[in-house]
């Protein structure tokens, strides 16, 4: 009885929490390539409805290409428009890397997702500069408040993690820098409710790469970014290779990667009232131990279904359009499909 109990008081906040906003990531609106990068992001856009959420890439190292010049807001801009006549909940994913190779680096720069540290005070000004312009303009539409995520993953070997770090880790600089980040953001007027922290991912995939994350993503106290976010980010990976497709063992498998998800939850001690946001999940044909070419909504059915009763705030799903994929003959690269299965799902 104790046990039950004990268990009970464990999922107790999970079971009366509301239904979780669903939603998808959407691909980028280029300024230099808008003609070319419009059908991409309208297809992914049409399998929303109105009160979903988005997550829209601010690929801000080409909003800030040449650090003398001005800011190219015209793909942002336009990213913002299409969401608010939609009804859309913006979440923005901030990324403020230089990209190697632009005039930020005179003599090239490796890493892209650790930004050399002179040029750290001019990244973290024209970071805010670009969430108080989304501000502005999402304020010209009956548009929801936006949401910023700060980073994507910092883990090694992820996008997002410094070419430095071992894989799973988030290097040490990475602590300081998201510091100055939201502290600047904070000093500005940005609420907290409005700032995500980057996604935890290394969910269920090895022991070794557990380890390195959950070590390392809890910053120092003399760099706690994490208290000033009102979210925290995990990123879920569905997998149950060893079902070979068969229904009901795949759902006992996202079961138990769910409740590892939550389990790991409950072992640090948290901001309170953190609220919990995925800001990616996904289900390919690999994780599924079925091959390329399946119909694949019976196993997207499962995720939302779980997804549904889980206690987080908002689940964003990646993989809108039919034929996304990281690798189109890799079945565990392949992530397309699941805006079709939310609308079906949905009915």
């Amino acid at each position: 009885m104790k046990r039950t109990l004990t268990l009970l008081s464990l999922f107790l906040p999970f079971l009366a929490h509301a239904i979780p906003t669903f939603g998808g990531n959407l691909p980028p609106l280029r300024s230099g390539h808008i003609a070319e990068d419009t059908p991409q992001f309208d297809l992914a856009l049409s399998y929303l409805k109105r009160g979903d959420i988005a997550r829209a890439p601010t690929i801000e190292w080409e909003v800030f290409w040449n650090p003398n010049g001005p800011l190219d807001y015209r793909g942002i801009d336009l990213a913002i428009q299409k969401m608010a006549v939609k009804g859309i909940v913006p979440l923005w994913l901030l990324q403020p890397c230089p990209y190697p190779s632009s005039p930020w680096y005179a003599n090239g720069w490796a890493d892209w997702w650790l930004p050399r540290r002179d040029l750290w005070p001019s990244i973290v000004t024209l970071n805010t500069q670009i969430v108080q312009h989304i501000i502005s303009e999402t304020s010209k539409y009956r548009s929801p408040r936006p949401l910023f995520q700060l980073w994507n993953k910092p883990q090694g070997g992820k996008p997002g993690g410094s070419i430095t770090s071992r894989f799973g880790e988030w290097v040490p600089e990475i602590h300081e820098l998201l510091f100055m980040l939201v502290s600047d953001l904070r000093s500005k007027g940005i609420p907290k409710i409005q700032i995500i922290g980057p996604g935890i991912s290394s969910f269920g995939e090895n022991q070794r790469t557990e380890a390195a994350e959950f070590a390392s993503m809890i910053p120092p106290p003399e760099f706690d970014w994490l208290s000033q976010c009102g979210y925290r980010a995990y990123h879920i990976r569905f997998s149950a290779v060893w079902a070979n497709g068969d229904i009901s063992k795949v759902r006992q498998g996202f079961q138990n990667g769910l409740d590892w998800v939550n389990w790991i939850g409950t072992r640090y001690k948290w901001p309170a009232g953190q609220n919990v946001i995925v800001t990616e999940f996904y289900v390919t044909p690999g994780d599924c131990g079925v091959p390329l070419g399946t119909d694949m909504y019976p196993y997207h059915a499962i995720a939302f279904d779980l997804l549904k009763a889980s206690p987080f705030t908002h689940v964003i799903g990646w993989g809108l359009r039919p034929n996304e994929a990281g690798n189109p003959g890799d079945p565990f690269a392949f992530f397309g499909g699941l805006g079709s299965s939310l609308v079906r799902w949905r009915g």
